[in-house]
């Protein structure tokens, strides 16, 4: 948390500099740590030139210096040991015992508005590449409890966050290896992906961007994933809940010029994006782009959205396919879900998927928190599952969500919302998919593979290279 703590407090810092640098009229917000507080890594791929949306040199530079800031501490650490300017400009704002001193605590505010002008004067550009963190070894693959009813088929997760291949934001970084290992050794074949946006849209940060996507365009769909919360910054992709993502910033990343497959997560339940709706002005640029390509657009949903307002959409983009996403009434009488399960009922839509994540199943009224997302290791994961019981708590997902899948076989898919990093470690991902097929087996047999992997194969394969 102390990393994270510190790496928002800097970035808010760039934030509201580059406000000022642009005229000073930009109301700033603390960001909150989210599902997107991640920037793109370094790639070999060259895509075709884009526009850059900032109106100043200033606003670069401080766009610049929040992609190497969002690196994460760690990172952050080796570039200014790596760099005599950024150390003797630091070193002569903070002393250079504070300097070093920061290696092992947090700063405060003050050191912290000391350090970031060395960063807008240093002429640090967030081309720098990020070193790969090493690869990881494999556990021994995961198999079947023994007395328990066990789905041994294989897998296809539909909702997957990949900001950790590129910052250490949510914990330490992986790779794409990584990323193979841990799906290969848990049979899931393929997923959905969800990336960060290239920031202020620059045809460098393009270029990591698809590097990643192209890595594994074999066994993911890639989405763009909105950032939803605000920097103060209305630039490129940070200022979407202002309705800047034009056609111009988006053209690059689809195809025929890019290699994405579809924008998403769309989490309208975050603050950021209260005050937009399915059927806004502000997506009136995202959908045709997305129309074009026969792209996906995966959407979470807020409770006191209709069925209506996501029908109108869907009627009038057949080419799209809508995947859903959204708990039942766990945080409140009518839940995020509702409408999902009214298009499901309510229309004959053959583009709308709903699936069943681990991190909105997986709950506990034993537990105060999102049982999945709020753990900070697989270690502690693993002991608050297994204090709670994993079957006890695969039979309690089963009988909320078990008739949902029932009642719509071909429309349901299986996922796990992987998002910490400690998610993709053996023991997080094992005591996911262990609950996972615990929870499948419970449906019919004649249902099983189809829920956890065909119906998403079906439908998200041909994406795949």
């Amino acid at each position: 948390m102390r990393k994270r703590n510190f790496l928002l407090t800097v970035l808010f810092s760039v934030s509201l500099l580059a406000a000022v640098a642009c005229g000073g009229g930009t109301t700033v917000q603390p960001p909150t740590p989210t599902p997107a507080d991640a920037l793109t890594p370094s790639a070999t791929r060259t895509p075709p030139p884009t526009s850059v949306p900032a109106d100043t040199q200033e606003a670069a530079q401080a766009a610049d210096a929040a992609s190497i800031l969002a690196l994460g501490t760690e990172n952050l650490t080796e570039l200014v040991t790596s760099s005599p300017a950024l150390m003797s400009c630091i070193a002569e704002r903070l002393g250079f015992s504070s300097l070093m001193e920061l290696a092992q605590r947090e700063p405060s505010q003050d050191e912290v508005d000391q350090m970031v002008p060395c960063f807008l004067e240093g002429g640090v550009t967030g081309a720098m590449s990020v070193p790969e963190p090493p690869a990881k070894e494999s556990a021994p693959v995961l198999t079947a409890p023994e007395g328990i009813p066990w789905y041994k088929g294989p897998l296809f997760d539909s909702h997957m966050h990949m900001i950790g291949l590129s910052n250490s934001f949510y914990g330490d970084r992986f790779t794409t290896d990584d990323v193979r290992r841990m799906m290969d050794r848990n049979d899931i074949r393929a997923g959905v992906g969800f990336y960060m946006p290239p920031v202020t849209g620059r045809e460098s940060e393009v270029d990591q961007l698809l590097g990643y996507v192209d890595d594994l365009s074999d066994r993911m769909v890639a989405l763009l994933m909105p950032t939803p919360f605000d920097f103060g910054l209305d630039t490129g992709f940070l200022g979407f809940a202002n309705g800047t993502y034009s056609r111009t910033l988006l053209e690059p990343l689809f195809p025929p010029q890019g290699s994405m497959e579809g924008f998403g997560e769309i989490a309208f339940y975050t603050d950021h994006f209260g005050q937009l709706q399915p059927d806004g002005p502000e997506m009136n640029e995202v959908y045709p782009v997305i129309a074009e390509t026969g792209g996906v657009v995966m959407i979470h949903p807020r409770t006191g959205q209709t069925a209506e307002q996501f029908a109108a959409v869907i009627g009038e983009y057949p080419e799209i396919t809508f995947l859903f996403h959204g708990t039942n009434s766990r945080y409140d009488a009518v839940g995020e879900g509702t409408a999902i399960l009214e298009l499901l009922s309510g229309y004959d839509f053959e583009n709308v998927y709903y699936t069943l994540d681990t991190a909105s199943v997986l709950d506990s009224p034993e537990y105060p928190g999102t049982l999945q997302m709020d753990p900070e290791s697989a270690e502690e994961f693993v002991a608050v599952m297994n204090e709670l019981g994993v079957q006890e708590l695969a039979e309690q997902a089963f009988e909320e969500y078990g008739q949902i899948i029932i009642d719509h076989p071909d429309r349901t898919m299986w996922a796990t919302d992987v998002l910490n990093s400690w998610h993709f470690e053996d023991a997080g991902i094992d005591m996911l998919v262990d609950f996972s097929r615990r929870f499948i087996a419970m449906l019919p047999e004649q249902i099983q593979e189809r829920f956890a992997f065909a119906n998403a194969w079906d439908a998200f394969s041909g994406y795949l290279d």
